[in-house]
């Protein structure tokens, strides 16, 4: 009995020195990706100022936007009024489905 124990201590043991083995391993890689990530962090930067060079003549796209919304809220209230509504009543087996649930008698509360 003592032989089992024993082994089963030593079993743990060694389990968790494998599992904070790789936590470290897994540490220092993740400082290491890191270390290279700073060199691209940079490259990032020149990246964005390309985009707002870029956002400058985007504008055309902006006042082309803003000339449809314009056409839309003139003929907005021009669109008839008197659209059909959709049928509020259920399909049958939205009903047959809730009622199989109402009458469960396992029902969870």
């Amino acid at each position: 009995m003592n032989n089992v124990l024993i082994d089963g201590i030593y079993l743990s043991g060694i389990g968790l020195l494998v599992v904070f083995i790789v936590l470290i391993l897994l540490m220092i890689s993740i400082k290491i990706i890191m270390l290279f990530e700073k060199n691209n962090i940079n490259d990032l930067s020149n990246i964005n100022q390309n985009k707002k060079n870029q956002n400058k003549k985007n504008s055309l796209n902006e006042i082309a936007a803003a000339v449809a919304v314009a056409i839309y809220q003139k003929t907005k209230s021009q669109i008839k009024k008197n659209i059909v509504k959709e049928s509020t009543n259920d399909s049958s087996w939205v009903i047959v489905n809730r009622s199989r649930i109402l009458t469960r008698r396992n029902r969870k509360v």
